[in-house]
């Protein structure tokens, strides 16, 4: 769904604002090639801002339709990466962290 206030797409099967639609449709879907071009076809007309210029709603704003509740999350902000890391399947988001620059970065944490 497209949110018009915030300017963002929205997956109600995942509860969360994709960065990126296509990415995410094809990655995080089992939709056919046919059903991902009808679905960026029908929103190819809004404008969605970007993440770096979204501003997030104040505290006191209720629940967003479509949204599901906030989750511990960080981001790397290493050079060309913009992961975001969070706690699965019961891991600490702290365990994602450390584990997150071996693989992605060819470091050791």
């Amino acid at each position: 769904m497209y949110n018009v206030e915030y300017r963002v797409y929205i997956c109600t099967d995942h509860g969360y604002a994709p960065r990126n639609l296509r990415r995410h449709l094809r990655g995080e879907h089992t939709l056919s090639a046919v059903q991902r071009k009808f679905i960026l076809a029908q929103h190819q007309h809004h404008e969605v801002i970007s993440p770096q210029h979204f501003q997030p709603p104040p505290s006191t704003t209720g629940p967003i339709v479509g949204l599901k509740a906030p989750i511990a999350a960080c981001q790397c902000h290493g050079r060309d990466c913009s992961k975001i890391l969070r706690s699965e399947d019961d891991i600490p988001v702290l365990a994602t962290i450390q584990s997150h620059p071996g693989p992605f970065h060819d470091v050791t944490p």
